[in-house]
């Protein structure tokens, strides 16, 4: 206490005057999860490893929730975006063979 030139009340009361981490709403996390995993198949191998560590995890970091936010963002848009199916260029003819 001497070194740092604080109070024994300046210390305690100290961390009651830093500012609160954000708080995020745990329905909106729970939601992203499940979407994530309701859209598994349109999921990178990361992106499944990454949402199945934190499914039953609690108190997440910042970090953690914007991926999973980003995660949840592009597995919503990849199942709004409709099914094209694959057409076989042309010029990629498969050779007939000899009877």
């Amino acid at each position: 206490m001497q070194k740092s030139g604080l109070t024994l009340g300046e210390i305690i009361i100290a961390p009651a005057l830093l500012p609160e981490p954000p708080h995020h709403d745990a329905i909106d996390i729970r939601g992203a999860i499940e979407l994530c995993l309701e859209n598994e198949s349109l999921l990178t191998a990361w992106e499944k490893k990454f949402v199945a560590s934190i499914r039953y995890q609690h108190g997440l970091s910042e970090k953690q929730v914007d991926c999973l936010e980003g995660i949840a963002r592009t597995a919503a848009a990849r199942a709004l975006r409709p099914a094209v199916p694959q057409q076989r260029n042309p010029r990629h003819r498969r050779k007939r063979r000899a009877a």
